[in-house]
């Protein structure tokens, strides 16, 4: 009966594979938060945008309200100051997703290189178990062989 492969690391790799899904979610949810960011710096553009289109179609005709485009000057100031506020957040959330990506391929890599030397000694362990059936049949073929030699010569 043929003997079953173990790999005896197998311990180490399951930990590696753990690590490497571990990063992956933790990358995901840097991802996330980028993405967040990157949308509401979107809105914030829309909005000042949008604020700036209503300006130009209503008060800017006739009597100018001077409070009007006072107030109108805070709210654009505030959403841009937000606005910038978020993008220094995004910037620093590239480099966090930089750092977690490069992290996240070191632990692709350990767990490649405990993988490939899983896959070489199983190949080691099949060619092994492959040489000692081979020893086996010939060991019976001389065998067989002596017994009809030995057959031979009785007769």
């Amino acid at each position: 009966m043929a003997r079953k492969f173990t790999f005896r690391l197998r311990p180490l790799l399951r930990i590696r594979q753990r690590a490497e899904e571990a990063r992956k979610l933790a990358l995901a949810k840097v991802v996330g938060r980028l993405n967040e960011q990157t949308e509401r710096a979107h809105r914030y553009d829309g909005m000042i945008r949008d604020e700036h289109h209503r300006l130009c179609e209503g008060h800017l005709v006739g009597s100018l309200d001077v409070r009007h485009l006072a107030h109108h000057r805070r709210y654009v100031n505030s959403v841009m100051r937000a606005m910038v506020e978020t993008l220094c957040e995004r910037a620093g959330t590239q480099q966090q997703v930089a750092r977690v990506r490069t992290d996240l391929i070191e632990a692709v890599k350990g767990r490649k290189v405990l993988e490939n030397l899983r896959d070489r000694r199983r190949d080691e362990w099949a060619r092994q178990i492959d040489r000692e059936v081979t020893h086996e049949m010939d060991e019976i073929g001389g065998q067989v062989h002596r017994r009809q030699r030995l057959a031979e010569h009785e007769r």
